[in-house]
């Protein structure tokens, strides 16, 4: 909902002063209800006329970032707002998680979804058993860090960085060397990094806007650099791992 003073000067592009003329020379009607008060709320469903010609209200165009818990099929139901006509940037299955960009902009929806395969991703995996530096360098088109095993030695963690388009194609690798994923998570789309809780969203910021699109275009590479590699006695890097 929204005043109507905001509805006219938004949908009409006119100022508050000539707003506020229409509405006192009663040209202006709800639901064939003529509106004097600038204050008087305008639902969804209401019908605005100006001398009977309907104004339509004008579309927020937002640019938003999710993070996708498991077992959410459609991240647009994080959404508590009325925005309308949201498309995905970056699909998930149910049961993958993370980083999602939901947009109304046709023009920004083209031109990511246009390059999105020439966008670096970023994910945190969990596979069962222990993945060996062997096995990894059988996977191509992955950079592959921050390997660890767990305390069981039953599964290992890692950071994989691809321009792959979707997360099943990490799944397919991880198989190809007889390891099946338990577990993805996208943390990153070119330099737009997830930094909010499951289940929440928020708008994204001008600089994100400006790298995702740079990115897009080819004007930029993917240079942000997520995570530094650490290694332990007990958590190793997969590039110190012993054969």
């Amino acid at each position: 909902m929204t005043t109507i003073i905001k509805y006219l000067t938004k949908s009409l592009n006119i100022s508050k002063v000539e707003a506020l003329e229409l509405l006192s020379d009663g040209d202006v009607e709800i639901n064939k209800n003529i509106v004097l008060d600038p204050n008087t709320m305008v639902k969804d469903e209401d019908k605005v006329t100006i001398t009977g010609r309907q104004v339509e209200a004008k579309e927020d165009i937002v640019y938003l970032i999710v993070n996708k818990p498991s077992g959410m099929k459609d991240p647009r139901e994080v959404i508590d707002r009325g925005y309308k006509n949201l498309k995905i940037i970056g699909e998930l299955d149910p049961y993958e998680r993370g980083l999602v960009i939901l947009s109304n902009d046709p023009k920004f929806i083209e031109l990511i979804k246009g390059s999105y395969d020439n966008i670096e991703k970023e994910y945190s995996v969990i596979v069962k058993g222990l993945l060996r530096r062997e096995e990894s360098k059988t996977i191509k088109s992955m950079r592959i860090l921050n390997v660890k095993y767990n305390d069981n030695k039953t599964s290992t963690s890692m950071s994989i960085i691809t321009k792959a388009e979707e997360p099943y194609m990490i799944k397919d690798s991880m198989r190809n060397v007889n390891h099946e994923v338990s577990r993805v998570e996208r943390e990153r789309i070119g330099n737009i990094i997830l930094d909010i809780k499951a289940s929440a969203y928020r708008f994204m910021k001008p600089f994100e806007m400006k790298s995702i699109k740079l990115l897009a275009l080819g004007k930029i590479s993917n240079t942000n650099k997520k995570k530094k590699t650490k290694t332990t006695s007990n958590n190793k890097n997969i590039n110190s791992q012993e054969k």
